[in-house]
């Protein structure tokens, strides 16, 4: 087959490590602007995945990487005082705890009541 005929396998471009950076860089910037503070108190990551560029879980690890070292730079400068997570997995925090320098602080789980709770059974008095 000619070279080019050959079909091509797409690429998905991962953001380079000071791009990730730099992005974390501005987010933070932007609240403490946004607030008209100088440090936040606190910093959790939503949601360890990516929705727009990464597809294999290796890039979104490799991403989530980059993310927390940028937060911990942060928090070297005295711009954030701890960092946290919000709805990740056991597996997820494993790998976080692996790398991280600076263990989060905080660990925002998700419990919701159920859709469709059953109906309040009779209240039973305490006292006679």
């Amino acid at each position: 087959m000619p070279p080019h005929a050959q079909q091509q396998q797409p690429r998905i471009a991962i953001p380079p490590p000071r791009l990730t950076a730099l992005f974390r860089h501005a987010q933070v910037g932007s609240t403490l602007k946004n607030l008209d503070v100088d440090v936040l108190d606190a910093v959790v990551v939503h949601w360890p995945i990516c929705l727009d560029a990464p597809t294999s879980e290796s890039e979104h690890a490799y991403v989530r990487r980059l993310s927390w070292e940028a937060l911990e730079s942060m928090v070297d400068d005295g711009v954030i005082r701890h960092l946290g997570v919000s709805n990740w997995t056991p597996e997820l925090l494993d790998e976080l705890l692996e790398y991280a320098r600076i263990r989060p602080v905080l660990n925002d789980i998700e419990v919701s009541a159920p859709p469709n709770p059953p109906p309040n059974p009779p209240l039973t008095p305490l006292t006679h």
